[in-house]
């Protein structure tokens, strides 16, 4: 059956822009899929690359420049970026045998993650066109505060599973790795953990912190449910991860490690630490590449330039 022509709707980024900004970069106007919900029953074609985000510990925008105006200045980075870019790539995944799992977390009451809101007690958040009636209260967003939100890419269509509350990052990191088992069966599984690096201290961020012992359990509970031992591939975006309590702590649990020694920086668009359009790309133009070759090819494309 020939492929069906996929719809888009010009939809306001909540990741990236305030809709009220007139500065807001060209990103924020991009065309994207309208999300369609799910359920934790859905499962996806099995594909031959899972590339799975965890983007739920960084979600704060670069601060100004002293000297600069607060608002002109405001760059978007970290998490909420990311998001926005791996949402706008869903339309280069059609009849590609890669899905795409997506996790971050938002604040329950926030302009700086929804477009819009009510002033009703009922706390209604439009999420681009998914919509769901939360709870403000922190008991109900877990001991952070915050909302995880889950996308599954694949071919072309971004689904939405229900919001949850955030349990902290390691618990978070168990929940993105089952979904990624249970509803995005592939050959080959990625976890791209983005958040704020400590080397042997773990990792941190608005959702908590994680030690290094914690994030090992983590992965290990989370890859139970689709009976595997091992990740083909574990990539730390994040700061001073590449060390060996690191390394020694995660080796049992992927057969190819990405970490830094050095600081990442996050500046925007164009310096957003590791760029994920250029990961996602190269696994969509090759996905019969391997867990070390997808890995030799995240260096290269550093080598490269490709991070800014």
């Amino acid at each position: 059956k020939p492929q069906e022509q996929i719809g888009t709707l010009e939809l306001t980024n909540p990741y990236t822009s305030n809709p009220s900004d007139t500065n807001r970069s060209e990103k924020s106007e991009a065309l994207v899929e309208q999300p369609k919900p799910i359920t934790a029953d859905t499962v996806l074609p099995r594909a031959q690359w899972t590339l799975a985000f965890n983007l739920t510990t960084t979600q704060d925008h670069q601060a100004p420049s002293i000297g600069s105006n607060a608002e002109d200045a405001r760059v978007y980075a970290g998490a909420r970026n990311k998001t926005a870019e791996l949402l706008e790539l869903a339309a280069t995944t059609v009849g590609k045998p890669v899905t795409l799992v997506v996790q971050n977390a938002q604040k329950p009451e926030s302009n700086e993650t929804s477009p819009t809101t009510d002033n009703n007690n009922n706390n209604q958040i439009i999420d681009g066109q998914a919509q769901a009636s939360l709870s403000a209260s922190a008991k109900d967003s877990g001991t952070s505060g915050m909302l995880i939100h889950t996308y599954l890419i694949h071919d072309g269509q971004i689904r939405e599973l229900p919001t949850r509350p955030s349990q902290g990052v390691a618990a978070d990191t168990e929940a993105l790795l089952n979904i990624a088992g249970r509803q995005a069966p592939s050959e080959h599984l990625a976890l791209f953990a983005q958040g704020h690096g400590g080397g042997p201290h773990g990792v941190s961020g608005d959702t908590g912190r994680a030690t290094l012992a914690e994030m090992d359990a983590a992965i290990k509970n989370g890859l139970a449910s689709s009976g595997r031992d091992k990740l083909d591939l574990v990539d730390f975006d994040a700061c001073s991860m590449g060390n060996a309590a690191v390394l020694s702590a995660v080796a049992s649990r992927a057969d190819n490690i990405i970490a830094s020694p050095e600081m990442e920086t996050a500046g925007g668009e164009d310096i957003d630490a590791q760029n994920v359009r250029a990961i996602v790309g190269a696994v969509l133009s090759n996905p019969a590449m391997n867990g070390h070759e997808l890995g030799q090819k995240i260096i290269d494309l550093a080598a490269q330039g490709a991070n800014g």
